[in-house]
């Protein structure tokens, strides 16, 4: 069981630096925040834009690094694309579906399972909205046509400023892990952001967690980037001692 915890920071240094003690409380495993303030380490996967990431909190084992690209960024892990997504709530529609074109592309070219998190600033009542905008309708018509589902549960804004509020913060996910997916719910944690932390569990299968290691080369820029994201131990207690020699 994997525990994920979705957030827009609002670039904010003090929201930032509260979802890791509270990723620390809620025993989180992957962060997915967008419009961080800054990345803190090489434990944080960003996209080009640097307006959304993936934090590998408690290290656990990353298979593979997407390929950053504008709005998105993605890692694999146990045999699952994760994806963490941030667009611009400025009215763009040119920009905002050629950002969903290449996220499609990319979700397209996934041979195995897949969840996409983030905020989207597109409004849907797919994902609990009341009313739908333009920017919705594209991207409810993208999940649909990739054949995923939305993950989102009940009518909790996850945005919240003055008398304004919205759900922008949308997961899905294709067939098989949106139906691994568990307690979907917005937090009513204090976020020091203008969104409200949403959390959920996914229960990765078996089969998905044994990765089968054949023919493998070794590339050293790929390794040091691994090694940055699944460190190892600094030390370690051999499993059986020498044995005595009798001398001093």
């Amino acid at each position: 069981m994997i525990n994920f915890l979705q957030i827009n920071l609002n670039c904010c240094k003090a929201a930032q630096a509260l979802v890791s003690k509270t990723a620390d409380d809620l025993n989180i495993d992957i962060i997915l925040v967008s419009e961080q303030n800054q990345a803190c380490d090489r434990s944080w996967i960003q996209d080009q834009s640097k307006k959304s990431a993936i934090i590998n909190h408690s290290r656990v084992q990353i298979d593979e690094l997407g390929k950053p690209d504008m709005g998105f960024t993605w890692c694999r892990l146990a045999g699952t694309k994760i994806y963490s997504c941030y667009w611009t709530p400025r009215p763009d529609i040119a920009a905002f579906t050629d950002f969903l074109r290449r996220l499609e592309t990319s979700i397209k070219a996934s041979t195995g399972e897949v969840m996409v998190c983030g905020d989207f600033n597109a409004h849907h009542t797919l994902w609990g909205c009341n009313t739908n905008d333009k920017k919705g309708d594209l991207l409810a018509d993208m999940i649909q046509a990739s054949g995923m589902v939305v993950c989102n549960k009940g009518t909790d804004a996850t945005f919240q400023s003055g008398n304004r509020s919205s759900i922008v913060d949308v997961t899905f996910a294709t067939q098989r892990t949106a139906t691994s997916i568990t307690k979907w719910v917005v937090l009513e944690e204090t976020s020091l952001s203008d969104h409200n932390y949403v959390h959920f569990c996914v229960e990765f299968s078996a089969e998905a967690d044994i990765q089968p290691c054949t023919n493998i080369k070794v590339v050293p820029s790929k390794l040091k980037v691994y090694l940055d994201l699944n460190p190892l131990p600094l030390s370690f207690t051999p499993r059986y001692a020498a044995p005595s020699t009798g001398r001093a």
